[in-house]
């Protein structure tokens, strides 16, 4: 039944991978034969000759990497190139697409499934008028079936209503309140045309003021001050036990030595707790400011299964710190030592020789697990990609791989990944016994011709075989920590990125010294953007002036740029060109914070997401935390007016009540209204609407529609009316 059915939904998942790949999924081993129909038939031409690396090109997690209205052509195109389908569920196929864009596909896509039964589920009235049958659907129950004309002609039809209402929201957009706007090649112009005008610094600064470095100072001393203390109660029990005798002076010495070594291994023990947990604080603020700073673009380019990945990364990097990542460090330091103490024994040059020689052969098989742990990490974070990737893809992958394939590329990898294990293993083990265990046998053995003939004295002799065993311990110690710090160094360059992107100086505000009257207005000047790895600009000399209680309606065919430049009026890019300001200031002068408590985004659908919460957090994200009485009473009415008062009804929590993945499964339409509200509760001077309104039907288009104009300052709506 499956490979019999072609399903196309908002929700069919895009995965991180090639246009190519995602085109033929699921599609069976012929599907590349066919990719020219399904190109012409997906209308994907042009979106093919932007993409940078043409069919190989990666569309990122959940197709971040291309607009809303290409990644559901995608869509399309995997759909369209199902072979024998006998049935074809078509759920909101055409959402982000222009009008235009969306009757040719319908039209071609009838063409195409003649032979198959097609379902065709939209909230476009007139889209349905030359179907066969149509049913409608209210509340969970067929509410009336027949003949599109003939329920449009008897008089009281539900889906006559829903006709006549769709062309009240049409008239409403052309309301002459509206400014509209149009996105074509990258020009932005309006119609009619308008006139238009013109935790962040030096980590190393923060280790300072945490006061961590005098304390890594105070760890090395003491540690210092303990070797030394410990040779000396050697030597004290050494001398009095070689002279023959029992001499309570020396015993005495060997007790106060020892007791030392006891106070200064506590307070060694006590600076390595407070050096770990100052660096690991420091280390998670660092990282949280540094994703809150993280460039969007960089961040769209990774899937879900990479960015966690990332925080398991950052885990074991504070991991280190806390469990005693010094070690590698205190080791150091006490093999810097051993060479000195060797000096005053027997067959020193041997002995030494053999010490460096030794730490030479570490080095090596270190930078060889390395190696090695590098390959481990890169098949561990790919599984885990995978992982998430077919999670969040579940349904897409029960709907359209056939069950024979859905553990083949998961097998292979995790052979990879079960190979990579195994030579990781080997080379650990070999770090781990090899070096200390094969250093004290060639030690004792250089050291043997020395005792056997009595060539020095016994103080010599003891001297060299307690600094041996000293050694020995020292490199348990030392290949212990490389073992662990070559783990801190792969999580360190998976991490890198986010770290340095705490540097950037935008996030602080400043004084804002406009003039009140102008506070409102938003200008953009020659704004021009190019996304990474394209050549082309997406959006070339775009200017205009948004005026406080303004609306404006933006239209663009897909991919036009018309997400793109919400997101940089957002604050959530930057241009490439061009500038953009409020109140007369720009971002950097202004501050991220400022700027985005003075525009409010709601991001298209697949890049808005309800979060595992109460509805009520959900709706109040943009507001302090706790949330006041007045804040909730706010939201309640706001879910009033915009046809959310009967989900309130349902919920047995109201408010109060999980949604999300783990809580109450909210249907597209509601959580679109939920993503409005968001929005509009930020009580924001400019708000932007990405396609918001697509997944409502007429009669709530509407209600949301008036909504939304009294109650936002200034308005810019994307859409395709």
């Amino acid at each position: 039944m499956r490979r019999e059915t072609a399903w196309i939904d908002p929700q069919v998942h895009l995965f991180n991978a090639s246009l190519f790949d995602n085109l033929v999924y699921g599609n069976g081993e012929d599907a590349a034969a066919h990719l020219d129909t399904v190109l012409e038939n997906a209308d994907l031409a042009d979106v093919l000759e932007r993409l940078p690396n043409g069919m190989q090109t990666s569309l990122g997690e959940g197709g971040a990497l291309v607009s809303g209205g290409e990644g559901q052509r995608v869509r399309m195109g995997r759909a369209l190139g199902r072979p024998a389908v006998r049935l074809a569920i078509l759920d909101e196929p055409a959402r982000g697409l222009d009008r235009d864009r969306r009757q040719k596909f319908l039209q071609r896509a009838r063409r195409h499934f003649e032979s198959a039964t097609l379902f065709y589920i939209t909230h476009d009235v007139t889209d349905t008028m030359d179907f066969d049958h149509v049913l409608v659907i209210e509340q969970g129950r067929v509410f009336e079936q027949g003949s599109p004309r003939e329920l449009y002609e008897k008089a009281g039809s539900r889906y006559r209503a829903l006709a006549v209402q769709e062309e009240i929201v049409h008239r409403a957009w052309s309301d002459s309140n509206w400014r509209h706007l149009r996105i074509a090649e990258g020009l932005l112009s309006e119609f009619p045309l308008a006139g238009t005008a013109a935790p962040s610094g030096s980590f190393w600064q923060q280790v300072r003021a945490a006061g961590l470095v005098w304390r890594s100072g105070t760890l090395l001393g003491v540690h210092a001050l303990e070797t030394v203390f410990l040779f000396a109660s050697w030597a004290a029990e050494g001398s009095g036990a070689l002279s023959g005798r029992v001499d309570k002076g020396w015993l005495a010495a060997w007790a106060l030595c020892l007791a030392t070594v006891v106070l200064l291994r506590a307070a060694a023990r006590s600076s390595e707790v407070a050096l770990s947990i100052g660096f690991g604080g420091l280390l998670k603020e660092r990282l949280l400011a540094g994703a809150m700073a993280f460039d969007a673009d960089a961040l769209r380019r990774k899937g879900i299964g990479e960015l966690l990945s990332q925080v398991f990364e950052a885990e074991t990097l504070e991991g280190l710190a806390m469990d005693g990542g010094l070690q590698i460090v205190l080791a150091a330091l006490e093999l810097l030592i051993i060479p000195f103490v060797l000096s005053w024994g027997v067959s020193t040059r041997l002995e030494i020789l053999l010490l460096l020689s030794w730490l030479c052969l570490t080095a090596i098989l270190i930078a060889q697990n390395m190696s090695e742990r590098f390959r481990w990490t890169n098949a561990r974070l790919g599984l885990t990609h995978r992982l998430v990737e077919n999670m969040t893809a579940h349904r897409t992958k029960v709907v359209q791989q056939p069950p024979a394939e859905w553990h083949i590329a998961e097998d292979d990898e995790t052979e990879e990944y079960a190979q990579a294990s195994e030579r990781l293993d080997h080379s650990t083990a070999r770090i781990e016994t090899l070096i200390p265990q094969g250093y004290l046998i060639a030690a004792l053995l250089a050291f043997s011709p020395s005792f056997l003939t009595g060539a020095a004295t016994l103080s010599q002799q003891a001297v060299t075989l307690g600094t041996i065993l000293f050694a020995y311990m020292s490199l348990q110690r030392f290949t212990f920590g490389a073992a662990r710090a070559s783990v801190a160094y792969v999580a360190w360059r998976s991490i890198k990125p986010v770290f340095d992107a705490a540097t950037k100086p935008v996030e602080g505000s400043s004084a804002e010294t406009s003039a009140p009257q102008e506070i409102k207005t938003f200008q953009l000047q020659n704004v021009a953007f190019t996304h990474a790895g394209r050549l082309e600009p997406s959006l070339k000399n775009c200017t205009l002036t948004i005026h406080a209680g303004d609306s404006l309606l933006l239209e663009g065919d897909s991919g036009s740029g018309k997400s793109t430049l919400a997101l940089l009026i957002a604050g959530i890019r930057r241009p490439s060109a061009g500038f953009i300001l409020a109140g007369g200031l720009d971002l950097q002068t202004r501050g991220e914070a400022n700027w985005r408590r003075r525009v409010a985004a709601a991001p298209q659908y697949h890049e808005n997401h309800i979060l595992s919460a109460s509805l009520s957090f959900n709706l109040l994200m943009g507001r302090p935390y706790p949330h006041s009485s007045e804040d909730l009473q706010e939201a309640r009415q706001l879910c009033l007016e915009l046809g959310l008062g009967s989900l309130l009804e349902r919920m047995p929590s109201g408010l109060d009540h999980m949604v999300g993945e783990t809580g109450w499964q909210l249907s597209q339409g509601e959580r679109s209204r939920v993503f409005l509200a968001r929005a509009l509760l930020q009580n924001a001077d400019l708000v932007v609407l990405d396609e918001s309104l697509a997944a409502l039907d007429p009669e709530n288009l509407g209600q949301c529609l008036k909504c939304v104009r009294q109650r936002a300052k200034t308005l810019l709506v994307i859409a395709h009316p």
